[in-house]
């Protein structure tokens, strides 16, 4: 085993422990049945009961606590496509056609971890890095020039067969980084917590070739970006203490209204997912006053953000939201059970994945009209022994 700088290991340690978290706890103040085999696979999963599934009230009305609707076991199942045996986890997807995704993370002693899929296998990529975890990879919207994030808060493109650097938010305080996203030609952002308290938020702009720094809006700390386009971003996580969205207009930053039920509740949001029509999903845990942590799904139509009813059970705790290119999403989440549920129009199917010891989701990604779609995850309760991982769902 080689030996590595301790600050590094700490880094990707602290990641893997904060996106462990998500998958566990509220926080307190990465289509049809596949008709192609995926190469390099196996597959495994038990189907769960089959239900009716409960259409959602109509989304005019801001849903209460709660309540045990029927959730439908799913025919179309995951695909198990690449296992790293050195452990570490994959903290990040992105799909940018069938044979052209990416997935990163960490191998187990915090070094930066990168995969490409070809349409028939992952392979591994050389980072430009070495000691730092990959939080997140990303694309403009209808680009195919990924993006990579590393924990720190610096960005690299690719170009060629390799990486150049994009720099990061400057200034002497170290920083780790929760949140990232291209979303235009000359536009990403950055967000997260400086480390020397690691709480106070951080929020970061690359426009015209140069990075700045920009207040939080609201104090908000963001976990997760999604965007359509330069003027239509979206922003989720947590402030004061409760879910928060916040809307970028191409100019400036401003909060949106939520429904008050499921937002009132302490906790945050984990994940937001835009079609390139403009739809927005977001995902995340909140908790009610004696009672226990609860899902939320919030959606936005183009005017307004709802919430449907998420069912009490067999759902697993809401990590990440991709969409699934029809008007519905893929849900992960995490510690045991069904981790991967589709949610359509007030209907809720339970996905099948690949046994494992205790995986949790912590990104998922899909490409144009939701093919392929990839998850991946790791074992946070398997330190020793657990495996970063691949899904693929055709």
């Amino acid at each position: 085993m080689s030996r590595r700088a301790p600050a590094a290991v700490l880094l990707a340690m602290t990641i893997a422990l904060s996106l462990a978290a998500c998958a566990s706890t509220a926080r307190p103040g990465a289509p049809a049945p596949s008709a192609t085999p995926v190469l390099s696979g196996s597959s495994a999963g038990t189907p769960g009961p089959s239900a009716v599934g409960v259409p959602d009230p109509a989304p005019s009305v801001a849903a209460g606590p709660t309540t045990p609707l029927s959730v439908v076991q799913g025919e179309a199942e995951w695909v198990a496509t690449g296992v790293h045996e050195w452990g570490g986890s994959m903290n990040t997807a992105l799909v940018l056609a069938e044979d052209d995704a990416w997935a990163a993370g960490h191998h187990d002693e915090g070094a930066a971890l990168i995969r490409h899929w070809d349409g028939r296998s992952w392979r591994e990529v050389a980072a430009p890095v070495r000691d730092v975890a990959i939080r997140t990879v990303s694309a403009a919207p209808g680009s195919r020039v990924p993006w990579i994030f590393t924990g720190d808060a610096r960005a690299w493109r690719r170009q060629g067969g390799g990486w150049v650097s994009m720099g990061g938010p400057a200034g002497p305080r170290g920083r780790l980084l929760r949140a990232a996203a291209v979303t235009g030609a000359r536009e990403a952002w950055t967000a997260g917590v400086l480390t020397e308290d690691g709480e106070t938020p951080f929020l970061a702009h690359w426009s015209g070739g140069v990075w700045r720094e920009l207040a939080s809006p609201g104090g908000m700390e963001v976990e997760a970006f999604g965007a359509s386009s330069p003027r239509e971003v979206w922003a989720v996580g947590v402030a004061g203490g409760h879910p928060a969205i916040t809307r970028w207009d191409g100019e400036r930053w401003a909060a949106a209204p939520l429904p008050a039920a499921p937002a009132a509740g302490e906790g945050h949001l984990t994940g937001v997912a835009v079609s390139p029509s403009g739809e927005a999903w977001a995902v995340g845990r909140v908790n009610r006053p004696g009672e226990p942590p609860e899902n939320v799904l919030f959606t936005w139509d183009g005017s307004r953000w709802t919430a449907p009813v998420v069912p009490a059970s067999r759902l697993p705790a809401f990590t990440a939201v991709a969409a699934d290119g029809r008007g519905g999403v893929w849900i992960g989440g995490g510690r045991g059970g069904d981790v991967i549920v589709h949610y359509a129009a007030g209907h809720w199917t339970v996905e099948r994945t690949p046994h494992r010891s205790s995986p949790a989701v912590y990104g998922l990604a899909a490409g144009p009209g939701g093919v392929p779609a990839i998850a991946v995850g790791g074992e946070p309760d398997y330190d020793e022994d657990g495996h970063a991982w691949i899904w693929t769902r055709r």
